[in-house]
């Protein structure tokens, strides 16, 4: 059977909670790695799959109860092919779109950055400064593999992905869910996502945080394993620190036992009421999209 569900993002939007607990219902196959980032090569190569065989050689478990098989590439949404590569692969399938206040997920995603070694700058809004820079080239980290990730303000454009996904897609083949509805009543958001893909009710018992705010507990540490990783792991292993990709071996296992789960700083206001004024036309669009009133994000 083909691929014929994807969850194309936004990162940090309860993609890999949601992944999760799709993976454990009867009828659902998810691809593990759950992110194979096959159909965005313009923000770098997939790791795990360099042509269409490979690609499809992740879902050789496929049994025939699996009615729906299923990838959660959160690199998707930001995409400037992706959207059209899945139409063309399967013009059919179902989408699912994850979305988020993009003040909280452009900070979300530069701690995630940060943890993965992609991004070296501390302070987002330095950070946030210096994308012009890097679009061309330049003041990039040592240790990044892929520039356009630390493009925050594309990352956080979600009225425009998602848009784009409609139009090539049609609504009745796209479902969205909001980070804040799922967070305040997962099983209900779960139980409608259910009914978007045609499967019989099976809710979890419980709906636990998943992939919360990660730090290392000894910076100078995480650098180094990443840096071992990227010189002589396997593309595998190396994959792991961009979207969070769990792999064996003794990198990951170190990296794990320096990993910590921490609040993460909300930023300030004179800084975030700037980020609301960039993004505030982006969130009136996927207002009209989704026909939700969104003010209190740009508010």
């Amino acid at each position: 059977m083909k691929v014929n569900f994807f969850m194309v993002g936004a990162p940090k939007t309860a993609t890999t909670a949601i992944s999760q607990y799709l993976g454990a219902h009867t009828n659902v196959f998810m691809c593990d790695p759950k992110e194979p980032y096959y159909f965005s090569s313009d923000i770098g190569p997939s790791p795990f799959a360099k042509g269409p065989r490979q690609y499809l050689d992740l879902f050789s478990g496929v049994l025939p109860n699996h009615t729906v098989v299923a990838e959660a590439s959160a690199s998707y949404l930001m995409s400037a092919s992706a959207c059209q590569k899945i139409y063309d692969f399967n013009p059919d399938a179902k989408i699912l779109v994850t979305l988020r206040n993009p003040v909280d997920l452009v900070y979300a995603w530069h701690s995630e950055m940060l943890y993965a070694g992609e991004e070296s700058e501390r302070d987002f809004e330095r950070a946030w400064a210096l994308q012009g820079e890097r679009a061309r080239g330049r003041s990039l980290p040592k240790l990044c593999t892929r520039p356009l990730l630390l493009q925050y303000e594309r990352v956080g454009m979600l009225g425009a992905g998602l848009e784009k996904f409609i139009q090539r897609f049609g609504r009745s083949q796209v479902s969205w869910i909001l980070f804040d509805d799922f967070k305040a009543d997962p099983r209900a958001e779960y139980q409608r996502l259910l009914q978007f893909l045609n499967l019989p009710i099976e809710i979890p018992d419980q709906f636990s945080k998943i992939n919360g705010n990660k730090q290392h507990r000894v910076p100078i540490l995480g650098r180094s394993v990443r840096y071992l990783r990227q010189r002589f792991a396997s593309p595998i292993n190396m994959a792991y620190g961009m979207f969070g990709v769990h792999t064996s071996g003794i990198m990951v296992k170190l990296d794990r036992l320096n990993t910590k789960t921490v609040d993460r700083p909300c930023g300030q206001t004179a800084f975030r009421n700037h980020l609301k004024s960039v993004f505030r036309p982006d969130i009136q669009l996927l207002e009209r999209l989704v026909q939700r009133d969104l003010a209190r994000w740009y508010i």
